[in-house]
């Protein structure tokens, strides 16, 4: 797959049970890394449609032709597209499921139907709690997604959000960064060997010794949290925006809203959309994440 030899991408397959034929020190990103399926005659599946746990992980000799960062974002990106399948009843309904709240007593809202067959969102403390608990109007579910469809097209076509988002989906971390990233997370899949292995030890050893490995497990632990504690400081403001928008691009926005299924609609609005604060028709609040 010409990705490196990272341990980024080295955890990304051990995480989802890939055979890792790969040891933490061998993985410096000078050379690419291979996902492969053995040709065996006892498999029900195809060499390349196996489960990840008949998949293997393997250094090639071929050096990567595309970093790490980039090789993630790509395969988040696939994951997020397979992940857009609603609950039964939600996403079928409305773009916005999830998202409307009351701006006068701060409850969900949520669509109801009425006997001409016209769906409303209505405040969930006025219409299940005691009369007088919420004093909020309702809205057709057509009406509100027009005011929120025409707040986002004016949202995602302004000049500077387009930068932004080119911007933080081309955002990396340093070489140094990287470098040091790299060199932890190594050090943190040899601690988790020798804490496996130890736990092994424990189920043999007598009292004295137990007591001893459990000191060393103990302080194993201790590294190890201090390390993801150091990863996590220099990966955070990365991999949110990863997480962000790694799985929508801001062009495609006017067209998805346009012509695209509920569901795509809904995926839109989930990705952008933090809160849709409403009062009545004429005060609705739309709260984006960035």
């Amino acid at each position: 797959m010409y990705a490196p030899n990272s341990m980024d991408i080295y955890n990304f397959y051990a995480a989802q049970g890939v055979r890792v034929r790969v040891t933490p020190e061998q993985c410096d990103g000078k050379l690419s890394l291979n996902v492969f399926g053995r040709r065996d005659r006892g498999s029900k599946h195809p060499k390349r449609s196996r489960p990840v746990n008949e998949m293997t992980l393997a250094i090639c000799k071929n050096p990567p032709i595309i970093d790490s960062d980039t090789f993630l974002k790509t395969q988040f990106k696939k994951k997020a597209k397979l992940q857009v399948s609603p609950r039964t009843g939600t996403a079928k309904t409305t773009m916005l499921s999830g998202l409307v709240k009351c701006a006068i007593c701060g409850r969900a809202m949520s669509p109801s139907g009425s006997s001409r067959g016209v769906r409303y969102f209505t405040c969930s403390g006025k219409r299940n709690y005691a009369a007088g608990t919420c004093t909020s109007k309702s809205i057709k579910v057509a009406a509100l997604e027009k005011i929120v469809t025409d707040d986002i097209l004016r949202y995602a076509t302004n000049p500077k959000v387009i930068d932004m988002f080119h911007a933080m989906q081309g955002s990396k971390l340093t070489a140094e960064q990287s470098h040091e990233v790299n060199l932890l997370q190594q050090e943190t899949a040899k601690l988790d060997i020798e804490i496996d292995n130890l736990l092994d030890a424990c189920s043999a050893g007598n009292a004295t010794a137990i007591e001893y490995l459990n000191k060393r497990i103990e302080k194993l632990d201790n590294r190890k949290h201090d390390i993801l504690n150091r990863i996590n400081e220099i990966k955070k403001e990365t991999e949110n925006v990863i997480s962000l928008f790694s799985g929508i691009e801001i062009e495609n926005v006017p067209y998805i809203l346009a012509h695209g299924s509920v569901d795509e609609k809904k995926n839109v609005c989930q990705f952008l959309l933090n809160v849709v604060l409403f009062t009545n028709a004429d005060d609705v609040k739309v709260y984006y994440k960035m």
